[in-house]
């Protein structure tokens, strides 16, 4: 019993360590499959699926474009990751 504890023990390590992260937008690491990359005309950013940002691309992509524009022009925040497209 205590070897099939510490077979599925190294089992769920090693998967948990082969999952794809990514940062978001903000600096935060999630599992790739959890985030959805947007683009505004200038960056590509990525944000959790059906968080509020996301939400705001969803209904405004002006909004989110002038958001993403104005967060990255003014914050101080070294963990934010963005792709500049220009």
């Amino acid at each position: 019993m205590k070897n099939l504890l510490i077979t599925v023990s190294l089992l769920l390590s090693i998967t948990a360590s082969a999952t794809d992260k990514k940062k978001t937008f903000f600096g935060n690491e999630y599992d790739s499959s959890e985030l959805v990359t947007l683009s505004t005309y200038r960056f590509e950013v990525n944000v959790v699926k059906n968080s509020p940002l996301h939400k705001i691309y969803l209904k405004d992509k002006l909004a989110f474009a002038v958001s993403i524009e104005h967060t990255i022009n003014t914050s101080t925040n070294p963990n934010m990751t963005f792709k500049s497209l220009q």
